[in-house]
C-alpha cells in the first residue's frame, strides 16, 4: 500500500537573551544562525524526522496551524497573519496576508475554517479575520484593546497587560478564552461566528481572576 508523506512544519522565533532572572535563556542562538523561515520534515517511519527543506520569508513565524478543511497552512509573525499552500513536495507557497493589528504570538482557527483568532503580545490586543473561501485571508472584522491598571512591583513581563493565547471553547467553539499574561486573567469573550466578533466588557465577572504574579500563558 502506497504510504502518503506526512510533514512537520517548524517556524522560527526571534533570538534573543532571557530578561527572567534566574531562568534558562529563550532563544539562545546568536543572530548570525537565526532563520527567517519555515523549515520543513518528513515524518519517515519509526518516528524518524528528515529535513526535506525550507521556505525563506521576510519575517519569523512564531506559530503555526493547518486549516481544518482547505489543506492549507495558517501562521503569525511580526504583525501579520499568512496563508501558505502546501505542494506535494511538502514545501510551502504564501499567497495571502493580513495585518493582525500587532505582534501576534498565538493563532487559532475556528472550527468551521471561516475564522482566525490572533492574540497580540506586545500591543495588547486581540484581532478576528476572515478566512475566505479560497483560502485567502482578510482584514480584521473585529479587535479587543486590554488595558488595566497593573502592579508595578511586577514589572518583569507584567508591566501591562499581554495576550499570550486565544483559543475557542472545544465545545462548539461559542466561547473565547484569553490568557493574559500581565493581567493575571484568563478573559472569557462570547464568539458570534456570524459577524467574526469577540462579544463581552473588560470587566465582566465571566473572566477568571489568577492571584497576583500568577502571568497565566496557555490552557
Amino acid at each position: 500500500q502506497l504510504r502518503m508523506p506526512r510533514f512537520l512544519y517548524v517556524g522560527s522565533g526571534t533570538p534573543a537573551q532571557s530578561t527572567v532572572h534566574d531562568s534558562p535563556a529563550y532563544g539562545s542562538l546568536s543572530p548570525p544562525t537565526a532563520c527567517k523561515c519555515i523549515k520543513i520534515y518528513e515524518s519517515l517511519d519509526e518516528g524518524i524526522l528528515r529535513r526535506v527543506g525550507a521556505v525563506d520569508l521576510d519575517t519569523h513565524i512564531g506559530w503555526l496551524t493547518p486549516h481544518p478543511h482547505n489543506g492549507k497552512i495558517y501562521g503569525v509573525g511580526s504583525g501579520k497573519l499568512r496563508a501558505f499552500h502546501v505542494d506535494s513536495d511538502g514545501m510551502l507557497r504564501e499567497f495571502s496576508a493580513a495585518d493582525t493589528l500587532g505582534n501576534a504570538v498565538y493563532l487559532e482557527l475556528s472550527t468551521d475554517g471561516r475564522w482566525a483568532l490572533v492574540a497580540n503580545y506586545s500591543a495588547a490586543t486581540l484581532a478576528v479575520l476572515p478566512i475566505h473561501a479560497d483560502g485567502t485571508v482578510g482584514a480584521a472584522t473585529d479587535s479587543k484593546h486590554h488595558a488595566i491598571s497593573t502592579n508595578p512591583a511586577l514589572a518583569d513581563r507584567q508591566e501591562a497587560c499581554h495576550p499570550h493565547q486565544i483559543m475557542l471553547d472545544p465545545n462548539g467553539g461559542r466561547w473565547a478564552l484569553v490568557c493574559d499574561l500581565g493581567a493575571d486573567k484568563v478573559f472569557v469573550y462570547a464568539f458570534d461566528s456570524g459577524r467574526g466578533s469577540l462579544v463581552g466588557a473588560m470587566n465582566s465577572n465571566r473572566h477568571l481572576v489568577f492571584p497576583e504574579g500568577a502571568g497565566p500563558r496557555h490552557l
